[in-house]
């Protein structure tokens, strides 16, 4: 949840204390306070007179001294309020975790500067999850690393964010992965897109245990195929796997066939995204977009198959997004071992055109807990 922070609305309880230094308000929520500072009672400080009242809040909230002043914002990332004065009026910051500026502006010309802010307000940071160690009750720092993945450190931004990362798991449908479905109806080794179901589901186990999003596709037609492009179904015909027609497993690529559905080992769990997608990208006619921005997503993990059509096709699609993408090179497959290869060569081309790729290890490796700084 983004919540916008300015004069005349404080949300969640903030406090407003009298800049000493330079006659601004300086808004705070309880995102910044956490509780009320050791020794500092709730209503405690209405007894002070008003001057000497802010000036006690704020040295509670941000500590001593001048200048910069560190505090620990709701992503666990020590950001930096400096002291606001006359000469700061109209000048900007970047955030350091959301990349949002930290604006302040003057109301009139005559009064006072009021810093706005954009803030990202973790909705789960009130539930002790692993992995995190806690300030206060809500204020947690990361306890995940980034992932050592080629060709940076992924993500490039700093440590892994739980809150901002969804995971992707592309069409493990049986279709793609299954006896009698697509794949193998076409003749390929259906080895080639079973094998990256097992680091899959360990990957999928562990996303779900420290709180990402988990997002599941699959690619199916409607039952008339009003949806299925001409060419698309001609060329599936001239392969013996025509979309639409009858299978061991149903009609292939039709929604509500057996074929259509996502196999046992990574179904979906109550509360799991499922999009359902007519063609090989997830976000082309789908709302993907719409359900990762609304819920803060930035960072997205790839698993699926096959590596080379719908995986690379999502993942392209994505960093065009602006959306920081790693995929996972053993929890993808293809229909031929040198797509694959390919595919994973492709991203990180140029720096890592569309993002990065790491094995599964290095992920899991990210996400276990490891003590935080003293």
């Amino acid at each position: 949840m983004v919540e916008d922070v300015a004069d005349g609305a404080v949300r969640g309880g903030g406090h407003r204390g009298r800049d000493p230094t330079g006659g601004a308000q300086l808004v705070l929520g309880d995102a910044e306070r956490g509780r009320s500072p050791r020794g500092v009672q709730d209503g405690s400080l209405g007894e002070l007179g008003g001057d000497q009242a802010a000036r006690a809040k704020r040295r509670a909230l941000l500590g001593e001294g001048a200048g910069q002043r560190p505090y620990t914002d709701v992503a666990g990332v020590e950001a930096h309020v400096d002291d606001v004065g006359p000469s700061a009026m109209g000048s900007s910051l970047a955030h350091p975790r959301t990349g949002g500026k930290v604006v302040r502006e003057q109301r009139d010309h005559s009064g006072p500067a009021v810093e706005r802010s954009r803030r990202i307000t973790d909705r789960r940071s009130k539930s002790h999850a692993p992995g995190r160690e806690y300030l206060a009750e809500g204020v947690y720092t990361p306890a995940y690393s980034t992932v050592d993945a080629h060709p940076y450190p992924w993500p490039f931004d700093g440590p892994l964010d739980p809150a901002r990362t969804a995971l992707l798991c592309i069409d493990w449908q049986v279709d793609f992965c299954g006896v009698g479905g697509y794949v193998d109806r076409m003749g390929y080794d259906l080895a080639l897109t079973r094998d990256p179901v097992a680091p899959t589901a360990v990957v999928l186990e562990a996303m779900r245990r420290v709180g990402c999003t988990v997002v599941h596709t699959r690619e199916g037609h409607r039952p008339d195929l009003s949806d299925c492009p001409p060419n698309k179904r001609w060329r599936s015909q001239r392969i013996g796997a025509g979309i639409g027609d009858a299978g061991p497993c149903g009609r292939i690529l039709v929604r509500g066939e057996p074929g259509w559905q996502i196999i046992p080992e990574l179904a979906p769990v109550d509360g799991e995204l499922v999009v359902d997608k007519p063609g090989k990208g997830a976000f082309y006619a789908t709302d993907l977009d719409l359900l990762l921005r609304s819920r803060g997503i930035t960072h997205l993990v790839f698993t699926g198959i096959t590596t080379d059509v719908c995986v690379h096709t999502t993942m392209r699609d994505a960093n065009d997004r602006g959306y920081e993408c790693l995929l996972l090179e053993d929890c993808s497959g293809a229909t031929d071992d040198g797509n694959h290869k390919a595919a994973l060569k492709m991203i990180t081309m140029q720096g890592g055109v569309f993002g990065a790729i790491a094995p599964s290890q290095a992920l899991l490796s990210a996400l276990d807990p490891r003590p935080a700084a003293t």
